[in-house]
């Protein structure tokens, strides 16, 4: 989620709440807040998607996989052995995935 704390804060200042009251909402403690804001650490997928819901953000964009080049790093950065490469959807051009579903 590299920069995940840098949009929270962001969207958390833009709707005017504080972090006592987005913890709260969320039912942790404000100091996770703070973690979370300054990328200490990251939220869970669970609580991810309710701060994505809440304040409207996409998902994709949050992770940074909103282009297909950040997508395609971080598939890179998996190293994922050609044999087991070979049998992943992700990895297969248009036309292969065409001719499968035939």
């Amino acid at each position: 989620m590299y920069e995940f704390g840098k949009y929270l804060k962001y969207y958390r200042k833009q709707e005017r709440i504080t972090q006592q009251e987005l913890a709260l909402i969320l039912h942790v403690d404000q100091s996770l807040i703070s973690l979370w804001e300054r990328n200490i650490c990251e939220p869970n997928m669970e609580t991810l998607i309710k701060l994505c819901a809440l304040f409207d953000m996409d998902l994709y964009y949050v992770l940074q996989l909103e282009t297909e080049k950040q997508r395609e790093n971080v598939l890179n950065s998996l190293n994922i052995p050609n044999n087991i490469k070979s049998k992943l959807s992700v990895f297969q051009n248009d036309t292969d995935n065409t001719q499968s579903k035939k």
